[in-house]
C-alpha cells in the first residue's frame, strides 16, 4: 500500500515539475522583455489618444497616425508586438513537446501499473486511461477514431484540434487529468490507501 502511495504521489509531483519549468520558462522571457513590453504600450497609449483627438475634433485619422508613429514605423511596431503574444497560461503543446521523452517512460507505464476506478462522470477519462493502457501494451498501435476528448479541459481544446488528436498532447491531457480526479476522489487507485475510493474512505458503520 505504501509503495502505492508513493508512486502515485511521485507521479504527481513529476506532472507538477513539468509545468513549474515550463511556467518559470515562461517568466523569464516575460521579465526580459519587460523593457520592450512597456514600450509597446506607452505607444499604444499615445496613438490611442491621438486617434481619439482626431474622432473628437472632426480631423483626418490617417493624418493623426502620421504625426503621431507614421505608417511605416506602425507596421514595424505591429510585427514586433505579435512576435511577444505569449499563451495566457501554460501551453499543453509546449509541455508536450519537451517532455515527451520523459512523459513516455513514466506515463504509460504508470497507468499500465495500477488500476484505476472511477465516478460514472469520469466515465470517458477512464476511456482514455484504458486506450493508453493498449496503446502502451501494444493492443493499439495508434490512437483510434472516436478517441474520448470531452474530459480535457475548454482551455486545452485547441490544441487537441478536431478528428483524431495529437498522441503526444493528448497523453499529456490525460495525464493531466487523471491526476486531478485521483487529488479530487473521482478516480482512485485500486490497493491505494491515500487514493483509495471516496466509499473506502468513510468510518465504518459501528464506528458510529
Amino acid at each position: 500500500v505504501t509503495l502505492t502511495d508513493d508512486a502515485v504521489l511521485m507521479f504527481d509531483r513529476l506532472l507538477g515539475q513539468m509545468f513549474r519549468r515550463e511556467q518559470n520558462s515562461a517568466d523569464t522571457t516575460l521579465k526580459r522583455n519587460r523593457r520592450t513590453i512597456n514600450g509597446k504600450i506607452r505607444l499604444l497609449a499615445q496613438l490611442g489618444a491621438a486617434l481619439l483627438a482626431a474622432k473628437i475634433s472632426g480631423g483626418d485619422i490617417g493624418a493623426a497616425v502620421e504625426a503621431a508613429i507614421g505608417w511605416n514605423d506602425l507596421g514595424r511596431e505591429v510585427d514586433e508586438a505579435r512576435k511577444l503574444i505569449r499563451p495566457d497560461s501554460v501551453d499543453p503543446v509546449a509541455v508536450a513537446a519537451t517532455n515527451y521523452p520523459v512523459l513516455r517512460q513514466v506515463g504509460p507505464s504508470f497507468i499500465a501499473s495500477f488500476t484505476f476506478g472511477a465516478v460514472p462522470a469520469c466515465h470517458a477519462l477512464a476511456r482514455a486511461v484504458a486506450i493508453m493502457r493498449d496503446l502502451h501494451f501494444g493492443h493499439l498501435r495508434k490512437l483510434p477514431a472516436g478517441t474520448p476528448v470531452g474530459f480535457i479541459r475548454q482551455a486545452w481544446r485547441r490544441a487537441i484540434g478536431t478528428g483524431i488528436p495529437d498522441r503526444r498532447i493528448y497523453e499529456l491531457c490525460v495525464l493531466v487529468e487523471l491526476r486531478d480526479r485521483l487529488r479530487a476522489g473521482d478516480m482512485w487507485v485500486e490497493g491505494s490507501r491515500r487514493y483509495r475510493a471516496v466509499e473506502q474512505q468513510l468510518i465504518p458503520a459501528p464506528v458510529f
